[in-house]
């Protein structure tokens, strides 16, 4: 069976230039294009059709009758490129993937913003599942923005690249997906294998909805293997401070272990639409230790706070459980460095104290082999707490090694073993241990930074 047969647009490949490779896919490369004739910039992704080219080009007419949506990635036809290989025309997203665009955006997010996203997600989902489409493989890096607006990508490339395709709505258990995000009842072994649906759906849809709460992707310290078996003894990950109560019972239905407890995508988009038109503000509840003691010490001006609005230009520099950004502030006159604290709310309030007079101690110190510390600031969007920090341009230890490793003699690595020493006995002397002294920074001296605050 040929491509014309099923009236599926097919383009010359000549009518596509300036390509520009982005990325790879399970299917293959995706390459960024100018579609000449029709004046857009285009992705196109190629495919390996195996034995099931029949199925596969009846899926791809499929995808072409339904990727009208304004929340779908539009999928425009078909070409072969100069190798023979078929490649899929796509619109092309200027923003990136939801992912990439929560590194970027996080901090500047409010929750009329975070709702406005989901909203959008769930908007498409709605659509896919009403012409009894599972997405199956949902995740960030399978929603595209463009120009701030989300949209679902790759709803059917995962199955179309399966063996066992038979219709449109085919749902095998078939799920190389992310373990994160995928279905509990994926990893359980039953016999017949389960089969995905439009739950499993919303079990990801949920998930997507803690990362937009959050601005990184779950379980982030943990290898795939290990996410699996969280996820498989029920375990989840905790919300954020400072979310919306609502949101939470939202995400948490989503994401029960049992499908049949999930809600349909339809009525999670009206519970959606009812937070988005509730007039609540959302604050921080001050019986908490941290944040009543905090705010105490802001209030004696003993520590000192620094308006989140007074940092711009933020640069992410640091993933992890405790995200560092790079960013400038107005009052300081300066590029400083926000590290983001994860502190127990509910701390012992004896302990709070005590985290809290470490902070000033480090707020007054002013050593030469210690990174500066200027003080807190707060994102209103998370509610986290961030350590303002000098900004250190020389770059790291590791880094200047392997640059001048060679060029070194060896007073010259005396001095820095030295630099670095008086800087542990500084600490050390006040009862501060680093716990993972890998944060050594070069600018005219060497500088110890981010170390943790441990109480003896």
């Amino acid at each position: 069976m040929e491509l014309t047969e099923l009236n599926i647009n097919v383009y010359d490949y000549k009518e596509f230039s300036s390509h520009k490779k982005i990325g790879d896919g399970g299917f293959g490369s995706v390459f960024k294009s100018e579609w000449t004739n029709a004046g857009l910039t285009v992705a196109l992704k190629s495919l390996e059709i195996g034995t099931e080219k029949r199925a596969l080009m009846r899926e791809l007419q499929f995808l072409q009758r339904v990727a009208f949506h304004p929340k779908i990635n539009h999928f425009y036809g078909i070409t072969e490129d100069t190798s023979g290989s078929y490649n899929i025309v796509l619109q092309f997203a200027n923003d990136g993937n939801l992912r990439d665009y929560l590194d970027r955006n996080h901090l500047k997010l409010q929750w009329d913003d975070r709702f406005r996203i989901a909203k959008e997600i769930a908007q498409g989902l709605v659509f896919l599942h009403d012409n009894n489409i599972v997405h199956r493989d949902l995740h960030p890096r399978n929603i595209l923005v463009h120009e701030n607006k989300m949209i679902i990508a790759d709803f059917g490339l995962s199955k179309l690249m399966t063996s066992n395709i038979s219709s449109p709505s085919n749902s095998s258990s078939k799920q190389d997906g992310i373990p994160a995000f995928m279905d509990p009842q994926v990893f359980k072994i039953v016999d017949p294998p389960y089969r995905c649906t439009t739950k499993s759906d919303v079990y990801s849809y949920g998930v997507i909805l803690w990362e937009i709460s959050s601005g990184r992707k779950p379980f982030s310290l943990l290898k795939r293997v290990q996410i699996a078996i969280q996820i498989y003894n029920g375990e989840r990950e905790k919300p954020i401070e400072g979310t919306p109560p609502e949101y939470v019972n939202l995400y948490v239905q989503c994401w029960d272990d049992d499908p049949s407890k999930r809600p349909d995508m339809k009525d999670v988009y009206d519970s959606l639409n009812q937070l988005i038109y509730k007039p609540t503000d959302y604050q921080v509840d001050m019986k908490k230790p941290l944040s009543r003691l905090l705010e105490r010490a802001f209030l004696e001006q003993s520590l000192n706070y620094y308006e989140y609005n007074t940092f711009s230009d933020h640069i992410k520099i640091e993933s992890g459980f405790s995200s560092v950004y790079k960013a400038k502030c107005k009052s300081l006159e300066a590029t400083v460095c926000l590290k983001c604290i994860r502190v127990d709310e509910y701390s012992d309030e004896l302990i709070v104290e005590e985290f809290i007079e470490k902070l000033l101690f480090l707020q007054n110190t002013d050593f030469h082999s210690i990174i500066k510390f200027y003080g807190l600031t707060k994102d209103p969007s998370s509610q986290y707490y961030s350590m303002v920090f000098q900004c250190v341009d020389g770059g790291n230890l590791r880094d200047y090694l392997m640059e001048n490793f060679s060029k070194l003699q060896w007073s010259e690595k005396l001095k820095f073993a030295i630099e670095i020493a008086e800087g542990l006995k500084y600490l050390h002397k006040n009862k501060i241990a680093h716990c993972g002294l890998v944060r050594i920074f070069i600018n005219e001296s060497y500088l110890i930074s981010y170390f943790y605050l441990i109480i003896h």
